[in-house]
């Protein structure tokens, strides 16, 4: 049984060391496939009526990038949806949600000062008097004021760890109302402009059936 245990214990290892090499390392990022020769087209082929467009690479997109189309009425539609939406709404509550615990967060780092101040009169029994001192003078007044400050002790990081975990999901938040007014735009704008296209294409067929009739 020895023998048999010697050489089952290297063929152990090197089973364990084979699997722990394919491991993937979760910080690792793969790259993307290139494919040769391809490329992002720039300009649009135009045709007829239709002017060839060109795509500004490398620009950001303005945030209300609807009114770019110069319609007064595309654009009241958009504000409306994005006024009225319900999905919004939650987005931005969420956002102070998340902004306020960020700001939770990191007042927990901050140092605290406490400020206190007490006034109090009070009469000296005449036991404690001076033989020598105006017996009617027996009152005083006593006044503390009092400031403590503190400082948290983070030794082991958590408290900064809270603190950028807030402000992660408050970017996050952020980003989330970001998309829901973006996505909330685009379909509000595709469905206004094929609304649009269809209302032509019913124009064109009712003028080609009223052509077709007085050919008949």
């Amino acid at each position: 049984m020895m023998p048999r245990l010697r050489l089952a214990l290297p063929l152990a290892a090197c089973s364990l060391v084979a699997g722990c090499t394919g491991i993937v390392d979760p910080t690792a990022t793969a790259s993307l496939p290139t494919v040769a020769g391809a490329s992002a087209p720039t300009t649009t082929a135009g045709g007829g009526a239709v002017p060839a467009q060109s795509f500004a690479v490398g620009e950001t997109t303005p945030r209300a990038w609807w009114t770019q189309f110069g319609c007064d009425d595309l654009d009241k539609l958009v504000y409306a949806g994005l006024a009225g939406s319900n999905d919004i709404a939650a987005a931005d509550a969420a956002l102070r949600a998340a902004r306020a615990q960020a700001g939770v967060a990191g007042a927990a780092l901050a140092p605290g000062v406490d400020v206190s101040y007490s006034a109090q009169r009070a009469q000296s029994p005449n036991s404690l008097q001076s033989p020598l001192a105006d017996s009617t003078q027996r009152l005083y007044s006593l006044h503390t004021a009092q400031v403590t400050v503190s400082y948290p002790l983070d030794l082991f990081g958590g408290l900064r760890a809270r603190r950028q975990s807030a402000r992660a999901a408050a970017k996050v938040a952020a980003a989330h109302l970001l998309a829901a007014r973006q996505t909330l735009a685009a379909n509000l704008v595709v469905a206004t402009v094929s609304r649009a296209a269809l209302e032509d294409q019913i124009a064109a067929t009712e003028v080609s059936i009223a052509s077709a009739r007085q050919m008949l």
